[in-house]
């Protein structure tokens, strides 16, 4: 495999997996609340070095472990993706965003795709470009 060293990695580090519930609930009742298809989204902004800070999370409605694990596989993927952009502006205005991405959706889990996912986080991190904004 050739890698330049211009190339970017699409990571989803460690650092900004949100792993205390502490943190999890302070969000779920202090944040604001957006909701996608298929995911709803809770979140933080707060002034701090520009770093996104997330937990993903499945409800136990959905039978199968398998299944839950699917969701957060595709939540987190579709987070990797498309979190540059708005880290970026992030670090410009000096704000931290911290969120809990929820799966809404009980059924059709096998059939869902990613870019359904991606539809969602990509209104989520307009939703946030926005209040940056103003």
């Amino acid at each position: 495999m050739n890698v330049t060293v211009d190339s970017v990695r699409f990571i989803l580090p460690k650092e900004e997996i949100i792993r205390s519930a502490r943190e999890v609930h302070e969000i779920l009742k202090r944040g604001e609340k957006v909701g996608g298809e298929h995911v709803l989204f809770y979140y933080v902004i707060e002034i701090g070095d520009g770093e996104v800070k997330a937990a993903f999370s499945v409800s136990r409605k959905i039978k199968f472990a398998v299944h839950r694990n699917r969701l957060k596989r595709l939540m987190r993927e579709a987070y990797r993706l498309h979190v540059g952009d708005i880290r970026n502006e992030l670090k410009q205005k000096n704000h931290v965003l911290k969120f809990v991405a929820m799966s809404t959706e009980s059924v059709t889990v096998l059939r869902m795709k990613l870019k359904e996912i991606e539809k969602d986080f990509e209104f989520f991190f307009q939703k946030i470009r926005s209040e940056l904004i103003s």
